[in-house]
C-alpha cells in the first residue's frame, strides 16, 4: 500500500533526481520500441498467428486490426490509471502500468502460433495487446506529468526527456525489426518481446523506488474531485489537450511513417532506402527536442512557442510532400531536416504545456483521457486518411492536408491561452 505524506517526500530519496528521470525515460523508451517493433513486424506476425490458407492481405489486415484494438483500449487505461494517479499518487500509477506492460509483452513473446494452437493463438495475442493498450493509456502522459512535477527549475527540459525516450524507442524498434527480418532463426521474432518483457520487469522494480511528487501529495491529501468535473468545468482545457495530441500524433504518422510510401512512389527509391530517411528523421527529432525544451525554459513562453511551431507545421507539411516531386537536388534530405526541426520543437515543451492545462487533482485523468481519445480519433486514423486524401484529390500534397487541419485546430484552441490571457 502506498502512503503519501510530506515527511516522506522531503526525506532524501533512495535514488537521486537524475536516476529517477532515467528510470521514467527508460520505461517510455521500452514502450515505444515495442510498439514500433510490432508495427514493422506485422507482415511476419500475420503469417504466424492466422490460418495459412488466408490470403496475405487478409492476415495482415487481421494483425493490424489487433494493433488497432490495443489503440482503442487507451482511453479506458487513461480512466483507470488516471483515477489512481489523481486519488492515490503518480508513483503507484506508473508502477502498476509498468508491471502490466511487462506481463503483456512477455505474453506475446511466449504466445503459441496458429500452427500449434489454432484459434487460441490469435485470441491470446489479442488479449496481450488489450492489456498493453490499457497500460499505455496510463503510461506516456503520466510519465511526462510526473517529471514536470518533479522538475527543479527546468520543467520543460525535465519533461522533454519522456519525448526523447519515445524517440529513442522508435529508433530501437525499427532497428530491431530490421535485424529480426534478416535473421535465419525461425523464432527470432520472439526474442525482442521476451527481452523487452524482462526489461519491463527490471524497470518495474526500479520504479518502486521512485518518490512521489510533492505537488501530487499536497493535492491528493487536500481534496479528491470526481472525473465528472472534467466535463463540467474544464471543457476548453480538454479540447486544448485533444488538439495538441492530434497534431503530435498525426504529424508523426503522416510526415514520418506515411512519408516512406510517398518517397517510394515519387522518387522511385527502394522502400528500404526510404525507410532509412524516416529513421534518420526520427534521430534528428531526438536531437532537437532538448534544445527546444531549453529554449522554452529560457523564455518561459510555452504556449507562444507551441502556437508558432503549429503555424510552421501547417506550412512545412505540404512543402515536405511537394519536395520529392520537384526537380530539386537533395529534396528528401531537405524534407526530413524540416520535419526533424518542427517536430522536435513541437515535442520539446509539450509536457509542460499539458501539465498547465489542468489542476493537480484532475491532471492525470484530464490529460490522459483527452490525449488518448484524440489519439483514437485522429492518430489512429492518420494513415487511412492520408491515403484516402491522395486518392480523392490525386495531388501529391494531399496527405499533408490532414496535418494542416490538425495544426489549425491546435492554433484555434491554444491561441487564446498563448496571446490573450495577458491582454
Amino acid at each position: 500500500m502506498y502512503v503519501l505524506c510530506e515527511r516522506n517526500i522531503k526525506k532524501m530519496s533512495s535514488i537521486n533526481r537524475s536516476w529517477q528521470i532515467f528510470i521514467v525515460l527508460f520505461g517510455t523508451m521500452l514502450e515505444w520500441a515495442e510498439y514500433t517493433f510490432y508495427a514493422y513486424l506485422a507482415p511476419i506476425l500475420s503469417g504466424l498467428f492466422f490460418p495459412s490458407d488466408s490470403s496475405p492481405q487478409v492476415a495482415l489486415l487481421y494483425t493490424f486490426g489487433i494493433f488497432a484494438i490495443g489503440f482503442l483500449m487507451r482511453p479506458l487505461g487513461a480512466l483507470v490509471f488516471g483515477h489512481i494517479g489523481d486519488t492515490i499518487g503518480r508513483k503507484p500509477a506508473l508502477v502498476i502500468s509498468m508491471s502490466l506492460m511487462a506481463f503483456a509483452t512477455l505474453g506475446i513473446g511466449l504466445c503459441p502460433t496458429y500452427a500449434t494452437a489454432g484459434l487460441l493463438a490469435p485470441i491470446l495475442l489479442t488479449v496481450c495487446r488489450l492489456l498493453q493498450g490499457l497500460s499505455v493509456g496510463g503510461e506516456y502522459h503520466g510519465a511526462g506529468i510526473y517529471l514536470v512535477e518533479k522538475a527543479d527549475g527546468l520543467p520543460h527540459l525535465t519533461g522533454s526527456w519522456v519525448s526523447v525516450g519515445a524517440g529513442i524507442g522508435t529508433v530501437i524498434g525499427a532497428l530491431t525489426a530490421t535485424l529480426v527480418e534478416n535473421a535465419a532463426y525461425p523464432h527470432a521474432w520472439r526474442i525482442p518481446f521476451i527481452i523487452g518483457g524482462a526489461l519491463y520487469l527490471v524497470c518495474y522494480l526500479f520504479r518502486r523506488r521512485l518518490s512521489e511528487t510533492l505537488e501530487a501529495v499536497d493535492k491528493v491529501q487536500a481534496k479528491k474531485q470526481s472525473s465528472l468535473d472534467l466535463l463540467k468545468h474544464f471543457k476548453l482545457p480538454f479540447l486544448r489537450v485533444m488538439s495538441i495530441s492530434a497534431l503530435i500524433g498525426v504529424t508523426l504518422y503522416v510526415c514520418n511513417i506515411y512519408f516512406i510510401t510517398h518517397l517510394t512512389k515519387y522518387t522511385h527509391l527502394p522502400s528500404a532506402v526510404a525507410a532509412k530517411y524516416a529513421f534518420w528523421a526520427q534521430v534528428g527529432v531526438v536531437i532537437v527536442i532538448p534544445f527546444s525544451a531549453i529554449l522554452a525554459d529560457w523564455h518561459n513562453k510555452t504556449e507562444q512557442q507551441f502556437v508558432i511551431t503549429s503555424a510552421l507545421v501547417a506550412v512545412i507539411a505540404p512543402l515536405m510532400f511537394w519536395l520529392p516531386t520537384a526537380p530539386i537536388w537533395y529534396a528528401p534530405e531537405i524534407a526530413i531536416v524540416l520535419y526533424s526541426i518542427v517536430y522536435g520543437f513541437l515535442c520539446g515543451p509539450m509536457f509542460k504545456l499539458l501539465h498547465d492545462c489542468f489542476p493537480t487533482e484532475l491532471r492525470y485523468r484530464g490529460v490522459g483521457l483527452a490525449w488518448n481519445v484524440s489519439a483514437v480519433l485522429f492518430s489512429g486514423t492518420a494513415l487511412l486518411v492520408a491515403q484516402s486524401l491522395l486518392v480523392w484529390f490525386n495531388n501529391p500534397m494531399a496527405p499533408a492536408f490532414y496535418v494542416v487541419l490538425c495544426a489549425l485546430l491546435a492554433l484555434i484552441f491554444n491561441w487564446q491561452s498563448a496571446f490573450r490571457k495577458n491582454s
